[in-house]
């Protein structure tokens, strides 16, 4: 084999090894892509805000807050312009879907538009909740353009106190308290 040809094969041999490097790299991103969107899929619209796919440039989009008490979930959205006749909740599972549409506000026709930030359009978020609630008894009002959502707990999820005795004698008398607050147990010794 002369020079010329040795060089040849060496330098395919490479190139198949620089095309294989970049296919497997191609492979592993698309991977990590296919999680990225399983996890989306999983946890709604919490992950595509946490992977910044959404933003204010989609259009209205509500801030939310969730907060959990011991006997229920609490949600409240900013929904300012909507009507409480084109907003839809769902929950299916444990995840609340709330969809609706902010109407489009009319810019005088004859003016220059200098600015223009207020946000108009559909929107959907979906919010897993933090612990199982009762579908039959969610309730939903709006006041001053901000959505409340109460979703009770179900029995299951709502904490239980036990309480432990001690044996009677002359020593005084403590109780354990053990209560369960999803998930996390706190334990409380109380003198009697």
């Amino acid at each position: 084999m002369s020079e010329t040809e040795s060089q040849s094969t060496q330098s395919g041999s490479q190139s198949g090894d620089a095309s294989q490097r970049l296919s497997a790299s191609v492979d592993r991103l698309k991977q990590e892509f296919d999680r990225w969107l399983d996890v989306a899929m999983e946890q709604g619209g919490r992950a595509l805000d946490a992977f910044g796919f959404r933003g204010m440039s989609s259009g209205f989009c509500p801030a939310i807050d969730v907060e959990e008490t011991t006997e229920d979930v609490r949600v409240t959205i900013d929904v300012p312009g909507v009507d409480p006749m084109n907003i839809d909740l769902t929950l299916q599972g444990n995840m609340l879907t709330v969809k609706g549409m902010r109407p489009s506000h009319d810019l005088v026709s004859d003016a220059d538009v200098h600015l223009s930030e207020r946000a108009k359009g559909g929107f959907q978020r979906s919010i897993p909740m933090p612990a199982p609630v009762d579908a039959d008894a969610v309730s939903a009002e709006t006041k001053n353009g901000v959505l409340s959502i109460t979703l009770p707990k179900t029995a299951q999820a709502r904490p239980r106190t036990i309480h432990v005795s001690m044996p009677d004698d002359d020593t005084p008398a403590t109780t354990q308290v053990r209560t369960n607050t999803g998930g996390e147990t706190i334990d409380e010794i109380v003198d009697e």
